[in-house]
């Protein structure tokens, strides 16, 4: 996730701010880009993915201790 949110900052600064001149304009016109949109799809993707790693993390913790006599088998 921080690769993809390093790609998208660097894309908008490079657009944005030093091809188009850091306009309202340029803005938008950053935002339309394929890197840009690419990034944060990744994002979206990645972020999915840790919070089913959690679920799964809370799921463990609070199912770890259901069967305590089965510990030293």
């Amino acid at each position: 996730m921080t690769v993809a949110l390093t790609i998208a900052g660097y894309e908008q600064v490079l657009i944005a701010r030093a091809q188009l001149g850091g306009t309202w304009q340029a803005y938008f016109d950053a935002q339309n880009q394929l890197w840009m949109s690419q990034a944060m799809n990744w994002r979206l993707i990645m972020g999915m993915v840790t919070t089913v790693g959690f679920f799964y993390l809370v799921k463990d913790l609070l199912t770890i201790s259901k069967n305590p006599e089965n510990i030293y088998e």
